[in-house]
C-alpha cells in the first residue's frame, strides 16, 4: 500500500511541476481587462496643461525569474510599460504586506504619502491593511474583489484620480 502513496505522490508532483512552473504560467497570464481599462484612463487623465497628473507604479509579489519570463511577453510588457516604474518582490528582497516594500516603493519613486494622494489597488486585504497601517496621511487603499473594477474607478473619480 505505501508503494501504491508513492506512485501517487510521484504522479502528483510531476503533474504539478508540469503544469505550474514560471513557462507555462506566463503564457497562460491574461491581465485582467477591466483593470487594464482603469489603468489605462488613469494614465491618460491630463491637466488644464495638458500634462499627465497621475504616476503608475506597480508592486507586485512575483518572483524574479517569473516577472522576466512575464515580462518578456510582448502582450503583457505592452501593459506593464505604460507605468511610471514596476517593483518586484522577488528583485528586492521583500513582499506584500510587508511594509519596508512600500517604503521601498516610496523612496524609489520620490512619493510622499504624507502630501501627495497615494493610492494601493491590490487584491488581498492584508496587503490593503498594511499600506494604510503605514499612517501616512494621504495613503488610502482599494481592495479588487473579483476581480471588478467598478467600485475602483467610483471611487477613484471621487478622488479625481480617473
Amino acid at each position: 500500500r505505501s508503494t501504491d502513496s508513492k506512485s501517487k505522490l510521484r504522479m502528483i508532483e510531476s503533474i504539478a511541476e508540469f503544469s505550474f512552473t514560471p513557462e507555462r504560467f506566463v503564457t497562460a497570464f491574461d491581465p485582467l481587462k477591466e483593470g487594464v481599462h482603469t489603468l489605462k484612463k488613469v494614465l491618460a487623465k491630463v491637466n488644464g496643461a495638458g500634462q499627465r497628473v497621475n504616476r503608475v507604479i506597480i508592486v507586485t509579489n512575483w518572483d524574479a525569474e517569473s516577472f522576466r519570463l512575464l515580462y518578456n511577453n510582448k502582450k503583457i510588457r505592452k501593459i506593464l510599460e505604460r507605468a511610471d516604474g514596476i517593483v518586484v518582490s522577488g528583485i528586492v528582497g521583500v513582499m506584500k504586506p510587508d511594509t519596508r516594500i512600500f517604503r521601498y516603493t516610496f523612496e524609489e519613486y520620490g512619493i510622499d504619502p504624507s502630501t501627495e494622494l497615494t493610492i494601493l489597488i491590490d487584491d488581498r486585504e492584508e496587503n490593503c491593511k498594511a499600506f494604510e497601517s503605514m499612517g501616512y496621511r494621504y495613503a488610502r487603499s482599494m481592495m479588487v474583489k473579483n476581480n471588478n473594477f467598478k467600485a475602483i474607478r467610483r471611487t477613484l473619480k471621487e478622488w479625481q484620480v480617473y
